[in-house]
């Protein structure tokens, strides 16, 4: 996997480019492992380029990176390096955190971004989150220690979600710098320091994707943000947590097709 300005990355296809910005604790794999096998053969056109964000999959995160700010320069900088023209954005969760700062602090260089459960509040302690509950349409059972954090995040729980699970979310958990972001969250480093003014910075049109049992970044509040902004849609889905796209793909993929075809 080649690396550009500390990020490695995978890139797939040629065209008008896409950045895939994974969630915290997760790698470019667990969102190439879901777009890819549901692309249409006309959104094939799209380049795609699935990056590991700093300390997490193959990207180091080193010491010049002391905090959120920092952290969206080098991935601005490695856009710069590997785009060829405005492009688009896909993130979850911070991911998408950090495609809201992209997207008003840098708003020529992009033409949108599609959203799912991404973060506005950077401090867990503001946010409204969503109870968690569970529909089992199917018993499923495991040994595995990370079948707890599987309970504690999905909604829809059955042997397909798991190993759905296991494919998306497992990779990225076992490479996962936790030490370097609690360091930066201690450090009150984790928040860009644009957030209250993202949603009147932006100006690219956004799609937000959000999960009606989000118990992690919740749902309402980006509802409010969106409703702030000029160029926001949201979706709420139903009977879906924070890993809506495992809990709700077809949902997902929806809105997503949607979005490109616009």
């Amino acid at each position: 996997m080649p690396t550009k300005i500390g990020l490695h990355y995978n890139k797939i296809g040629v065209g008008k480019t896409i950045y895939f910005l994974h969630g915290m604790g997760l790698d470019g794999h667990s969102m190439a492992a879901f777009y890819e096998p549901r692309f249409t053969s006309e959104e094939r056109h799209f380049a795609r380029l699935y990056p590991d964000l700093p300390g997490m999959g193959a990207s180091p995160a080193t010491s010049a990176l002391q905090s959120a700010d920092d952290v969206l320069a080098q991935v601005h900088a490695f856009i710069q390096a590997t785009s060829e023209g405005p492009c688009y954005l896909v993130g979850h969760s911070y991911g998408g955190y950090l495609a809201l700062g992209l997207l008003a602090r840098f708003p020529d260089e992009f033409s949108g971004a599609f959203l799912t459960a991404p973060v506005v509040l950077a401090e867990k302690a503001a946010r409204t989150v969503a109870p968690l509950k569970h529909l089992i349409s199917a018993p499923v059972t495991s040994q595995s220690p990370e079948f707890t954090d599987y309970q504690h995040m999905n909604v829809v729980i059955n042997p397909s979600t798991w190993r759905q699970y296991q494919e998306l979310i497992l990779p990225g958990l076992k490479t996962f710098n936790r030490d370097f972001w609690v360091a930066m969250k201690n450090r009150h480093a984790y928040r860009l320091p644009i957030e209250s003014r993202l949603s009147s910075l932006i100006k690219s049109p956004v799609t937000l994707v959000l999960g009606e049992n989000d118990n992690e970044v919740g749902y309402q509040d980006q509802v409010v943000f969106a409703h702030k902004g000029a160029h926001m849609t949201t979706t709420v889905i139903p009977n879906a947590g924070h890993n809506l796209m495992i809990d709700a793909p077809e949902a997902v993929m929806t809105a997503f097709h949607e979005f490109l075809h616009k």
